[in-house]
């Protein structure tokens, strides 16, 4: 904490330099020591010290007591009075002071210590009140409303600027007055005193009151009992509001709150006509009913209204709806044709207004409503188009992947069985001609074993080429041997360690088992292409009656934009197998922290 500055005034050198010592064991900064009024005075023009020491004793024409009155005036520092004299005189002359402490010497040091410490805390809370009152009267004299103060008596003692601006009184004259002078009747000044006296409070209660010259004006009272130190009920507080003009305004209102209503109403209709053309996944026909059940409730008799709408060959009506003379209507048009009618109908005859007993801006409503639901009907058909095709493409890039599939599978057995048998006796043949060749033609021979290598070369690419095409293994051993298998060659290949861990053999069907294992040789194939990985862990489970593989590289990443990159046909293929299998597929990539493929596949799909 900062020590406090202190100021000693003291004409003695010796008592001024003992003071000092013990300020300063006692943790005080002394700022100066001062021997007259004169120095004191001139000294504050450079330093403002938390606390002067007053001797009563000065050099000069001024004593102690005169300086702490200059002190008081022009400065907020409190002061202590140390001095040798407590006589009655003497006591009398320093109470006027203002002073915060009276030590007589010889000082002791703790009383010293007490005296400035109690002081300072005393200033503190003084200087809190000041503000505090300060704000007070700030905000009494400033408020535009008229605000009072009465004794327990309810006479006036203090009233604002607003206050007599409203009742036309002066200061001098409210003074004189006491607050039940105001009311027109004395009946209300009872009622209002016998709230207040029960609940201590009164908040907004009206009555007419009486200004200066005569007129009555309304107005609002709201008014506090105040305490004092003992709890008593001391006096009265309150704010006065003047309500005469809005009372006046009130009927004009309420016509204009009428047509508001109305207008609000039709505009909420609007609104909530959005909302209910904007809720995904409800049918046509609930929709259109809906809206004829809204718009009934929307026009200015909603009690005797009835809707109706009409698309094509189907009809929507709300529950009351009857055709009668007193009827609206606007048309609804599809892709700019005439394909329906909206409806609205009064059931009892109304007073004409506009186009009979509708208004003007009901005509506004309901052309509103038709187009809107034009709207929505060209966006269903759209969306049932969309959904449809959606519907065929997805049929079709199943169908396409089977067909792909089984045209693989079919070049497969075909380049494995028979180019693979046609290798196999021209090896046989090879390897015949090869061991009947006279060994003394060595040229030929040379040229006979680099011709068997050469077709051991040429089975062993038409080998891959058939795995490649469709490994016999995803057929033979199933999805867990194949994925196995096929990370132990891209191991081989590549040189990027491939760990595979799965809890058992996975019994899924033709289509899971090819899909998962498309996926998984392009995730592969993107590991080695783009990931600069070394490692890749991948993991084989059924999770809650899914197939869930996860392939996780050690790579340089994935971003967010080659996810989402729209030419990414490797992701897009791998994301078009998964869904035609009612699959997901995530793909999460961290810079410098490998990515991450994940699928889930229903295991009966």
């Amino acid at each position: 904490m900062k020590k406090k500055d202190l100021l000693v005034v003291e004409n003695e050198a010796i008592v001024a330099l003992d003071i000092k010592s013990i300020l300063k064991r006692l943790g005080y900064n002394v700022i100066g020591i001062v021997t007259s009024a004169h120095d004191c005075l001139e000294l504050l023009t450079k330093k403002t010290p938390h606390l002067i020491l007053m001797d009563i004793r000065l050099n000069g024409d001024i004593d102690g007591i005169e300086t702490a009155a200059i002190l008081q005036k022009s400065y907020d520092i409190p002061v202590i009075f140390i001095t040798a004299y407590s006589d009655e005189a003497t006591v009398n002359r320093i109470i006027p002071t203002g002073h915060y402490g009276y030590i007589v010497k010889p000082v002791n040091e703790k009383e010293l210590h007490i005296s400035i410490e109690t002081s300072l805390y005393k200033h503190s809370i003084d200087k809190k009140i000041k503000e505090s009152e300060m704000k007070f009267r700030l905000l009494f004299e400033q408020s535009r409303d008229a605000n009072y103060l009465c004794d327990e008596n309810k006479n006036f003692l203090d009233i604002n600027r607003s206050m007599i601006n409203l009742f036309g009184y002066n200061e001098a004259e409210f003074l004189k007055m006491n607050f039940h002078d105001l009311f027109v009747n004395r009946k209300d000044a009872l009622e209002l005193m016998a709230i207040i006296d029960k609940k201590r409070f009164v908040d907004n209660f009206e009555t007419q009151l009486r200004k200066k010259d005569g007129a009555e004006i309304s107005c609002l009272i709201n008014s506090t009992i105040l305490f004092d130190d003992m709890k008593r009920p001391s006096g009265l507080q309150g704010i006065i509001r003047d309500i005469t003009r809005e009372k006046e305004m009130a009927k004009e209102r309420e016509s204009i709150l009428h047509d508001l209503g109305e207008r609000v109403k039709e505009l909420n209709c609007l609104y909530s006509l959005s909302e209910i053309l904007e809720i995904p996944g409800v049918p046509f026909e609930e929709v259109l009913k809906d809206v004829a059940d809204l718009l009934k409730d929307s026009w200015q008799y909603p009690h005797i209204s009835c809707a109706r709408i009409v698309i094509g060959d189907k009809e929507f009506r709300s529950d009351n709806f009857k055709k009668t003379e007193w009827t609206l209507r606007s048309d609804i048009l599809i892709n700019n044709r005439i394909e329906g009618k909206v409806e609205v109908c009064y059931l009892e005859r109304m007073p004409n207004i506009y186009e009979g007993p509708f208004q003007k801006e009901e005509r506004e409503l309901i052309n509103a409503a038709a187009s809107r639901l034009g709207i929505f009907a060209e966006r269903k058909i759209a969306e049932e188009e969309l959904r449809r095709s959606q519907i065929e493409f997805k049929n079709l890039s199943n169908r396409l992947q089977t067909i792909r599939e089984e045209e693989r599978t079919r070049i497969s057995r075909e380049i494995h069985d028979e180019l693979g048998q046609a290798l196999t006796v021209l090896k046989m043949d090879m390897a015949w001609f090869d061991k009947n060749l006279d060994k003394s033609r060595m040229e030929l021979k040379n040229k006979s074993e680099s011709l068997l290598k050469f077709i051991d070369e040429i089975i062993q690419k038409v080998r891959k080429i058939s795995s490649d095409l469709r490994p016999g293994i995803l057929d033979d051993l199933g999805l867990c041997a194949a994925i196995e298998w096929e990370a132990g060659e891209i191991e081989k290949r590549t040189g990027i360690r491939c760990s595979f861990h799965y809890p058992e053999e996975i019994s899924a069907g033709e289509e899971q088992s090819i899909s998962v294992f498309r996926v998984f040789q392009e995730a592969m194939t993107n590991v080695i292409r783009h990931s600069k990985a070394s490692k890749v862990n991948i993991s084989l489970t059924v999770v809650k009656d899914n197939i869930e593989l996860i392939v996780k590289d050690n790579g340089i990443g994935i971003t967010d934009d080659q996810i989402n990159y729209s030419n990414s046909c490797g992701i897009i293929g791998m994301r078009e197998r998964v869904s035609s299998c009612g699959g997901v597929l995530e793909i999460d990539g961290k810079k410098d922290s490998g990515t991450t493929v994940k699928i889930k596949i229903p295991l009966n799909c």
